[in-house]
């Protein structure tokens, strides 16, 4: 073997020890691990498992949050990557603003609240119940839409004080075209909440384009945690 093939098989191994392991998706989503999280009177964004690793997002004036638990051999890692594209968009909306806060694409990691007192767990657990939302705690939502700059951390106008919302995309990125995130969790974590993140419970796949209408056509790939 010469010099240059022992350096490119290093290379290689070395992408292939770093890469994430992406969230299993099929057809069957529910029997890859997923489930789907819609509301009451308004209609289901569509999300369809095309091929390993992918997940295709179109959202008609609709609202849905495809979600799975994050398994044990992944909680202790803080590396979240992942590619997506959006390939028809909507006008960029107000993040902050509650009714108007549309967006083609969103991926949300979801912590259980360590610190809450028992009441306040309690309160907020019922609410959510009646509100139908699957789980309470903390939540990091890294969205595409908006034309607020790349970076920005907001309150998200739905659960402020337990969620933000972190832009990586939007109104000046190209359409049709893969995009690559690296996320680290951790750090974004104490950035919005000030002290360490718990173990990461849930991740998510969300597209809501209700609230003003409109359609986008959106897609995710190789969502998963690297080493």
């Amino acid at each position: 073997m010469t010099l240059r093939h022992i350096l490119a098989a290093l290379a290689l191994a070395a992408t292939s020890s770093t890469a994430a392991a992406p969230f299993p998706t099929g057809p069957d989503m529910a029997r890859a691990g997923w489930a789907l999280w819609t509301l009451d009177r308004v209609p289901a964004t569509r999300f369809v498992g095309s091929e390993p690793g992918r997940i295709d997002v179109t959202a008609d004036a609709s609202f849905g949050l495809l979600y799975r638990a994050i398994g044990a051999e992944d909680r202790s890692k803080t590396r979240l990557t992942w590619r997506w594209r959006v390939d028809t968009t909507i006008p960029a909306a107000d993040l902050a603003r509650p009714g108007a806060d549309d967006r083609p694409i969103a991926i949300q990691v979801w912590f259980p609240d360590t610190e809450a007192g028992f009441l306040r767990r309690l309160t907020r657990s019922l609410a959510h119940a009646v509100a139908g939302v699957p789980l309470s705690g903390k939540v990091l939502t890294y969205v595409w839409g908006g034309e607020i700059p790349r970076g920005t951390m907001l309150p998200n106008p739905h659960i402020e004080g337990d969620g933000v919302l972190i832009v990586l995309r939007g109104a000046g990125d190209p359409l049709g075209q893969w995009l690559a995130e690296d996320i680290d969790l951790a750090a974004d974590f104490e950035r919005a909440f000030a002290r360490k993140p718990p173990p990461p419970t849930h991740v998510a796949v969300s597209a809501d384009t209700d609230d003003r209408g409109g359609r986008s056509i959106a897609a995710v790939a190789d969502l998963g945690f690297a080493p």
